[in-house]
């Protein structure tokens, strides 16, 4: 690769950062992990590009202060399904691939994802900590938060459903919100990102926030050896988790870091 190449490259990413940065200054909040990245193109007028983070705008879809044109987007979420433009939220956060122009302004979306954290029923709620539990794993709110189907956090109940999108916070062990959805049909999938806690090889069984994960006829991916403590996945299940608080568990998957390489 030549050096005028790599210039580009490296020209291109910083603009897109500061944009990033600028955009979250701006926008009453910070998207916990939240990111773009440039794939380069040999110092043509555009650049392929990865972003990560909650959408701000509409009008065309707005992620990390990039408008990006969503109208050709090849959307789904993370559980393989495909969706339609409509499906898409304030808030919602998202994987976003494309070309960006020259200004780090606009760009036009070939894939977007859609990313959740967690998809349960709510266990507990203390609006005066600013949080409630899903599926063992607190979720913290903020004043940036949307609500969905309520209309704030005082809204929520135990034993309601939600569909919560954000970033997973490994200092405090919890979910950042940026989107909270009620949810009222049944579910099909139960899941949530968090950290394995002690691990039971002989039950084959790890603590989980505040629950007992059962995981001896779970599918692990990129696991290795298995679940270690401290490594942090996403666990879902067909399922909830049982009255006596195991949950047994068809799914685990290690949390990658985003790859901001080529779109």
């Amino acid at each position: 690769m030549t050096s005028t190449t790599l210039l580009s490259r490296w020209r291109a990413l910083v603009a897109l950062l500061i944009l990033a940065l600028q955009a979250a200054s701006c926008g009453g909040g910070t998207d916990l992990l939240a990111g773009v990245g440039s794939g380069g193109t040999g110092g043509g007028t555009t650049t392929d590009s990865f972003s990560l983070g909650a959408i701000r705008g509409f009008g065309s879809v707005i992620v990390n202060g990039v408008r990006y044109d969503d109208t050709t987007a090849a959307i789904t979420s993370d559980d393989g399904l495909t969706l339609t433009r409509d499906a898409l939220r304030l808030s919602m956060v998202v994987e976003v691939r494309g070309p960006v122009d020259g200004t780090g302004t606009d760009g036009v979306a070939t894939r977007i994802r859609v990313v959740s954290e967690a998809r349960g029923v709510v266990q507990s709620v203390s609006p005066t900590a600013g949080q409630f539990v899903v599926l063992g794993m607190p979720v913290q709110v903020s004043a940036a938060t949307v609500f969905d189907g309520v209309g704030s956090l005082a809204g929520l109940a135990p034993g309601q459903t939600v569909e919560v999108y954000g970033f997973f916070d490994r200092a405090s062990r919890s979910l950042s919100a940026t989107r909270v959805e009620l949810r009222t049909e049944a579910l099909s999938r139960y899941k949530v990102h968090g950290l394995v806690g002690t691990v039971d090889p002989r039950s084959r069984s790890f603590l989980f926030g505040g629950l007992v994960v059962d995981y001896s006829a779970a599918l692990q991916v990129g696991l290795g050896a298995g679940p270690a403590p401290g490594v942090e996945v996403r666990v879902s299940a067909a399922a909830a988790p049982a009255t006596d608080g195991v949950w047994r568990v068809d799914r685990i998957e290690a949390v990658q870091a985003p790859d901001y390489g080529g779109a």
